[in-house]
């Protein structure tokens, strides 16, 4: 059985109206939309209706720009930074990159249990905040030209991002009233990070070259305080687990262990310890039924298919930024990344729309397809990329290969929002995630370490097609 949290969004014209909760039993795989009668496609006009009736996700997809735009100028900083610090080093891009893909690995599970325990909209708004003070560190970076403070700073704000990725995708289902909402809204969320990168990667590179690249990590810094803004607008309570926060406070929950006679106590004896181990346990616990769910349910196999089907995903930054480089003129090459990006952004813009209107939520396979078709379209984008014989080809294959990487993204994660159980959801979406970044880490060395060895980029990018 599913247990579905329908936030029903405030309308416009009244702001003192609430948001009820309804909860009802279903089976997850044959939850029914209103529109699955007749298939119905999604364009621009279905966008824009969403955006129309829905003031909480309204204001939700705002913060999302923010928070994404904010992302993206700290990531062509950051490579434009080591390129400076550390030239032709691609073993020095890899551990960069490593620096954000590990924190990916390592605590995108712990977002998942907390997105499953608290208010989704109070832990987005607490991480924003300590985001916003994490990227004024980068200036010391810079400042000190330390290469190794660069890489301590990138581990500890993307392991916010970590736990910050389940808790954002696993509330937008609850601000759904149905799947063709769904759907619209998984879609616009994808193309609102395009749009961020498309914008974003030429903006930053123009940034960066005008005014440096300390310039960039301040507006990364402001973007946080943005979105936590934003966010505190958005109303209701998006905590999809039975008890409230008194489950960890010791104040009702019987499952918290500080009642007199609960196993903690029993284990403990000792009400401080009790506030220490109680967590771990609860997430220990969170973790085994998430694993339990994975071997029980029959479609595990799409939890891996983002991972899977993105896997040369990780070598794209450090074969962009070779590409890019121009030996003595810093500004010239941090234009050129920033126009990389911004090809990669359009592809990952039209990517999603254009599949849209090929896929239906209420056909899984429509949605298994789409993906299917998109890992030939990367494949013949690498294929280009690695025979590129200008700047500007170089760029169209980008957009070619994020193309087909931006349907895979977008339609394996409306996959497992469509499947998978609310209750358990944020954290299928954190081991999904994890699974990812993991593929993509491990790329990324092996990518940085054979350029370093002496194998032209152009082969790199070959075999990246493979």
């Amino acid at each position: 059985s599913r247990s579905i949290g329908s936030f029903r969004s405030a309308n416009d014209d009244d702001d003192n109206c609430s948001i009820s909760v309804k909860s009802h039993k279903s089976d997850a795989n044959s939850r029914i939309s209103s529109s699955s009668l007749t298939r119905k496609r999604h364009g621009f006009h279905d966008f824009m209706s969403l955006l129309r009736k829905n003031r909480n996700y309204r204001i939700y997809l705002a913060s999302h720009l923010c928070q994404h735009a904010g992302d993206w100028f700290v990531h062509v900083a950051s490579l434009i930074a080591i390129e400076q610090l550390s030239p032709d080093s691609g073993t020095a891009i890899s551990i960069l990159i490593a620096t954000r893909m590990i924190p990916m690995i390592l605590f995108t599970s712990l977002g998942g249990a907390l997105a499953d325990i608290f208010d989704k909209r109070k832990l987005m708004i607490a991480l924003d905040a300590w985001n916003s003070f994490v990227a004024l560190f980068y200036l010391l970076a810079l400042r000190y030209k330390s290469v190794s403070f660069l890489y301590v700073v990138s581990f500890i704000r993307n392991s916010f991002v970590a736990i910050y990725e389940p808790i954002t995708r696993s509330i937008v289902p609850l601000f759904m009233e149905n799947d063709d909402d769904l759907k619209s809204a998984v879609t616009m969320n994808g193309m609102a990070w395009a749009l961020t990168l498309t914008f974003g990667g030429t903006l930053a590179g123009w940034t960066a070259a005008r005014l440096g690249a300390a310039s960039c990590f301040l507006v990364d810094s402001g973007s946080y305080i943005v979105s936590a803004m934003a966010m505190c607008m958005v109303k209701g309570n998006y905590c999809v687990r039975e008890q409230d926060r008194a489950t960890y406070s010791g104040e009702k929950s019987s499952d918290s262990g500080f009642k007199r006679g609960g196993r903690c106590e029993t284990l403990f004896r000792n009400r401080r310890l009790c506030m220490i181990f109680t967590p771990v346990l609860s997430f220990g616990k969170l973790s085994m039924e998430l694993f339990g769910y994975l071997v029980s349910c029959k479609f595990t196999m799409l939890v891996f298919m983002k991972a899977t089907g993105n896997i040369t995903r990780g070598s794209a930054d450090v074969i962009n930024v070779h590409y890019a480089h121009i030996d003595g003129d810093v500004a010239a090459t941090s234009s050129r990344v920033g126009i990389i990006y911004s090809s990669v952004g359009t592809g990952c813009l039209l990517g999603p729309f254009v599949a849209n209107y090929f896929t239906n939520i209420d056909r899984v396979a429509s949605l298994q397809g789409a993906c299917i078709i998109a890992m030939g379209i990367n494949a013949f984008g690498w294929i280009g990329i690695s025979s590129a014989s200008s700047f500007p080809s170089l760029c169209l294959f980008n957009s070619v290969r994020s193309f087909g990487g931006s349907i895979i993204w977008i339609n394996s994660t409306l996959l497992l929002q469509k499947l998978v159980p609310n209750k358990i959801l944020g954290r299928v979406l954190s081991f999904d995630f994890a699974v990812t970044m993991f593929c993509d880490t491990m790329v990324s060395f092996a990518t940085g370490i054979r350029i370093d060895s002496g194998i032209s980029t152009r082969t790199v990018a070959l075999g990246s097609a493979g």
